[in-house]
């Protein structure tokens, strides 16, 4: 959840009615309007497709005729969760058969596999899993070191590093 915090607005003589806070996606498209009556909002609406959002406070008047007062605005971005597992068994059982490191808010990625002694086993440049095998042989039971070259929604790059192992079991 997002909890925003504001000055109330001073500035007219009969004070502020109420609050309106404009929520916008990257792209500027109006998500959703949220309305109170205090200088406090959370917005606890679970949102797994914006990374990035951008929050606009209005204030409207108690008094008739006057036009409502518009804060700076605050966008937020969202760290990209990734997800690896720490082991998988290429035994073709349909159980963790690969590897694969996956997350929320990616948008490209380039995943390398590593042995002990740093020799490339496996690069994708579209994310598919690795099956376990260098050159169509299935590597031995060990652990493997992992490296992702990541670009999340916000058109953020960053590399995340980790180490699996394959099991033969």
């Amino acid at each position: 959840s997002i909890t925003l915090n504001w000055t109330r607005y001073v500035g007219w003589q009969n004070g502020v009615r109420a609050y309106s806070i404009e929520k916008y996606d990257l792209n500027g498209t109006l998500l959703r309007t949220f309305s109170t009556t205090d200088s406090t909002l959370v917005d606890s609406t679970p949102d797994t497709i914006n990374q990035r959002v951008t929050y606009v406070i209005h204030a409207q008047s108690n008094q008739a005729g006057l036009q409502q007062s518009v804060s700076n605005s605050i966008t937020i971005t969202k760290e990209a969760h990734l997800f690896a597992p720490t082991a998988f068994t290429p035994n073709h059982d349909r159980l963790n058969d690969s590897f694969k490191v996956f997350g929320q808010f990616i948008v490209s990625m380039h995943l390398q596999i590593f042995d002990r002694w740093g020799t490339l086993l496996y690069f994708s440049d579209k994310n598919k899993p690795w099956d376990g095998k260098r050159d169509g042989v299935v590597m031995p039971e060990a652990t493997y070191i992992w490296k992702a070259e990541i670009t999340d929604q916000a058109g953020q790059h960053f590399t995340r590093t980790g180490t699996v192992a394959l099991l033969s079991k």
